[in-house]
């Protein structure tokens, strides 16, 4: 599980996203997207439903995320 979380703060160091223009770090997307899809989640919005009702432990995984609700992306900006 560290190495899993080692990786997905690498992710952030090569997002070429323009910094103004995300709301979301990359790594927290692809974090929230790979322990959903662990669950079971199937599409974008199992994804997003998912990270709503874990947004707790998310949270502690990722704790530089934003409140809720704007914590979790809905699943329109998923796909980035």
């Amino acid at each position: 599980m560290s190495d899993i979380l080692e990786n997905l703060k690498l992710i952030n160091q090569a997002d070429l996203r323009q910094k103004g223009k995300t709301k979301y770090p990359l790594n927290e997307i692809i974090g929230m997207a790979f322990f959903a899809m662990a669950a079971g989640a199937d599409d974008f919005v199992d994804i997003a439903t998912f990270a709503d009702v874990h947004h707790k432990q998310l949270k502690q995984i990722f704790p530089n995320t934003k409140p809720p609700p704007r914590m979790i992306p809905s699943h329109e900006p998923l796909p980035c």
